[in-house]
């Protein structure tokens, strides 16, 4: 299907063609050179306007912000009537619904001069800490000078969910599509069977040959997230194709493509990240970006698609030996002309939403008064872990250190000089690869099999768990996630389960997690669920650290803002989705 393209219109700022029967396409020619396009999306009843981003925020002039633009411009796509007219009291016809497909500022610029009419707004609820903490950096605003848009979300929305509008549906569907940020998500029309996926792809050349684009892949990007993210369109997009007597999917994106074969571009962007990651694209220049050597990957002639994105690898830019020792969910196989990369469906998008709870540690040894390392106001998480047991989690999980007297990480298994707790490291090898050691702190006797200090504290309805995974049980190797001992080794010696396989086997798809000590075994056990496909939200409320400052609890919300792990609290719209499951 083409798209309907109008002639030049009043606004030197936009342009405006249709896209389908109830959504048109807004190209803004902006000050910075993104020419993002804006979606719009109009429903008579309800009186609603659902708008998909809002571009960079316009020019000076008649016509030439969007908010002028949708409510005071004749369009000739809308038969030379605004899109959304005002009426006598000056108000626009319909409410505004922004859904917000990332952060970046050629998509956010736009919302302040929407704020004084109450829009609704809408962003991924698992980028929701990518958002809300240091939007200035992560909207790329600071870098490139203007003043940061202060707006508040109005609706954090899940994956696969349905979007509704004063009780009814609008045949919307949200999908989370991390990769190319954190917070990137894509939304489906199923009445117009179009699917809108932001940046995370679209062609290289205009349709009018007038510029170019690369896909810009930027430094708060996940790679695993995003080849996981590809293959989990591709699959909604065939699963939608398989339909009986519907035509086939068109994908748009938030630049140069529009209204095109959703399965066919899919695959072949995929081709392309193969064929990047394999190292059959080259790379025809480097730049600076925020500090970082950025490389340009676009194979000679007149390629369909380029890529940009930081060097962390002198040879190849992407460290292709993290990227795949990363991710459990890849297996590389190699071959004399490329590495194909075959990726298993992430388990977050193979069922519906079935989250398990995992309590973290919260043992006696780890609480004041008597702890031996003790985490400050550590029994004060007490109420909230209890509140969270007695909700309607499918799977309630408890881990434990169970540590033998003699495990290496205890000052009393060194001698002078390496024996001074908290002070000390030591060197530990893995145990299924002589060749590799590590440093590792040395900590005070905690946790040991048989003593109390092993215990759960008492204060925790500790009858409500199903399962207890008891963890760092080898001597001579630290473990402080739930999922792997720190060379990444599932081994039964460390561990009395294998908690991505207990997982598994109840079809998990989300887990909530709180406990001891959020700077450590909290922090590895989230990261850890991320590397396993799952989605992973730290209840805050629920967590205390050794060290809250920026070393601490700082370093780790970081490490989680750049891996997708969402911090929540309990009055947040993610726990009110787990209560949900009991009014069902």
């Amino acid at each position: 299907m083409k798209v309907l393209r109008s002639k030049p219109q009043l606004s030197t700022g936009f342009n405006c063609d249709k896209l389908n029967t109830s959504t048109f396409l807004i190209t803004e020619n902006d000050v910075y050179g993104e020419r993002p396009f804006i979606y719009v999306k109009v429903y008579s009843d309800p009186p609603l306007l659902v708008l998909s981003d809002t571009g960079c925020g316009g020019r000076t002039g008649d016509y030439n912000t969007l908010r002028n633009f949708l409510e005071t411009c004749p369009t000739e796509a809308n038969g030379h009537v605004p899109l959304n007219p005002r009426g006598d009291n000056g108000i626009p016809s319909l409410h505004y619904l922004i859904i917000c497909t990332h952060c970046h500022y050629d998509h956010i610029l736009g919302i302040p001069e929407f704020l004084d009419i109450s829009p609704t707004i809408l962003a991924s609820s698992l980028g929701r800490s990518f958002i809300e903490q240091d939007l200035a950096k992560h909207s790329l605003c600071h870098y490139i000078h203007v003043p940061t848009p202060e707006y508040l979300v109005s609706h954090w929305a899940y994956d696969m969910e349905i979007i509704m509008y004063e009780k009814r549906s609008l045949q919307l569907e949200i999908l989370q599509t991390p990769g190319h940020t954190p917070d990137e998500l894509a939304w489906y029309d199923s009445k117009e069977r179009q699917i809108y996926v932001g940046d995370s792809l679209y062609e290289r050349v205009a349709e009018d040959k007038s510029y170019t684009q690369a896909i810009v892949f930027p430094k708060e990007g996940n790679l695993i997230d995003y080849m996981q993210t590809l293959k989990k369109l591709l699959c909604f997009v065939r699963e939608k194709n398989a339909e009986q007597n519907e035509a086939n999917v068109r994908l748009s994106c938030g630049h140069i493509t529009a209204s095109v074969d959703a399965s066919e571009i899919l695959v072949a962007v995929q081709e392309y990240f193969y064929d990047v990651l394999g190292g059959a694209i080259p790379v025809l220049k480097s730049i600076e970006v925020r500090g970082e050597t950025y490389d340009l990957f676009q194979a000679a002639g007149n390629p369909r698609f380029s890529m940009i994105g930081p060097r962390r690898s002198p040879k190849q830019g992407f460290k292709l030996v993290d990227f795949y020792k990363s991710s459990s969910t890849l297996s590389v196989i190699v071959n004399a002309k490329k590495i194909m990369i075959i990726m298993s469906t992430p388990i977050a998008a193979q069922a519906p939403f079935k989250p398990a709870l995992v309590v973290v540690d919260a043992q006696e040894d780890f609480c004041p008064p008597n702890g031996s390392l003790a985490v400050p106001g550590g029994r004060d998480i007490a109420p909230t872990v209890n509140d969270l047991l007695a909700l309607h989690f499918p799977l309630k999980i408890a881990t434990k250190d169970f540590h033998p007297v003699d495990h290496i990480s205890f000052s009393t298994s060194h001698g002078p000089p390496n024996n001074k707790a908290f002070e000390s490291f030591v060197s530990i090898t893995n145990p299924e690869n002589s060749s590799e050691t590590i440093k590792t702190a040395v900590w005070p006797v905690h946790c040991v099999q048989g003593t109390s200090g092993c215990d759960i504290i008492p204060e925790i309805n500790a009858g409500e768990f199903d399962v207890v995974v008891e963890k760092g049980m080898s001597q001579g190797v630290e473990m402080y996630s739930a999922f792997a001992d720190a060379f990444g080794n599932k081994s039964r010696a460390a561990a009395s389960l294998d908690l991505a396989a207990l997982l598994r086997s109840h079809s998990i798809t989300h887990i909530y997690i709180v406990g001891l000590a959020g700077d450590y075994c909290v922090s590895c056990t989230a990261l850890d669920a991320r590397k396993e496909g799952l989605g992973v939200l730290v209840v805050e409320e629920g967590t205390r650290s050794v060290n809250d400052g920026g070393d601490g609890w700082g370093a780790a919300k970081e490490a989680f803002l750049s891996t997708g792990v969402q911090i929540v609290s309990m009055d947040s719209p993610e726990l009110a989705r787990v209560r949900d499951i009991g009014s069902m």
